[in-house]
């Protein structure tokens, strides 16, 4: 069903959420999905929902959100990524930030792949989200069954923080890896532009992007970057 504006303010203030940075195609398919499923009679019913109903609310903010993760989910991706992270050896304390981590599994594989390179006890591990949700969830841990039989690292703390990646930007700069997968996909093509722009300035000098499989940056070196594979970039050196 189509999406009007003032349809996205009413349902923006009910849930909590910025959807006005959201494709529409996919902001219509949740919603569409979200009013067939508690059979709303509208847009104003259902936002009257979200405003009273925790439960439903987190539902659709999930939905919209698409939260999605899971311990080396894509395995290869994160094979490809230690390859080409042995610099990280040298680093005094390597930053690594996941942003829209999720319920934190991305992060915790990272610290994973850091303790091979035996360098997960001097660095900096951050993960974001924007659903506030999520965060509580990856500050309480990891499950066993999350886990999937990986050990975790004993040596490492990650931060974990609620950040709107789009509307606020990064958390600093200096980052030697960034992973941000499949979070532009869902961004109207403004956002999407600002979010790569901003994920690529945050990086040092030879940091590491990493982006889902079916992401790109659509011209690399206009920002900065270099391509080294699929769906991985690395900072040029200034």
């Amino acid at each position: 069903m189509p999406i009007t504006c003032e349809d996205v303010q009413t349902l923006s203030a009910a849930s909590q959420l910025e959807l006005g940075m959201y494709r529409a195609a996919h902001l219509e398919a949740r919603v569409t999905r979200a009013l067939e499923r508690g059979a709303h009679a509208d847009i104003d019913a259902l936002g009257s929902v979200l405003r009273g109903d925790a439960a439903a609310r987190t539902e659709f903010r999930r939905s919209v959100a698409i939260s999605v993760t899971g311990f080396f989910r894509d395995a290869d991706q994160f094979e490809l990524l230690e390859r080409h992270a042995g610099h990280l050896r040298r680093k005094a304390r390597p930053r690594v930030w996941s942003a829209g981590c999720s319920t934190g599994a991305e992060l915790w594989t990272l610290a994973v792949i850091l303790d091979r390179l035996g360098a997960a006890g001097r660095a900096q591990l951050l993960g974001s989200d924007i659903l506030d949700e999520n965060i509580r969830r990856a500050r309480a841990g990891l499950s066993e069954s999350e886990l999937a039989g990986h050990v975790l690292p004993a040596n490492v703390t990650p931060w974990f923080e609620v950040r709107d990646i789009v509307g606020q930007g990064p958390p600093g700069g200096g980052w030697d890896v960034v992973l941000c997968r499949n979070v532009a996909i869902y961004l109207e093509a403004d956002a999407r532009r600002r979010l790569h722009r901003e994920l690529t300035e945050c990086l040092v000098p030879g940091g590491l992007l990493l982006l889902g499989r079916s992401e790109r940056l659509s011209d690399p070196r206009e920002l900065g970057m270099e391509f080294v594979a699929p769906h991985l970039y690395r900072r040029i050196a200034a």
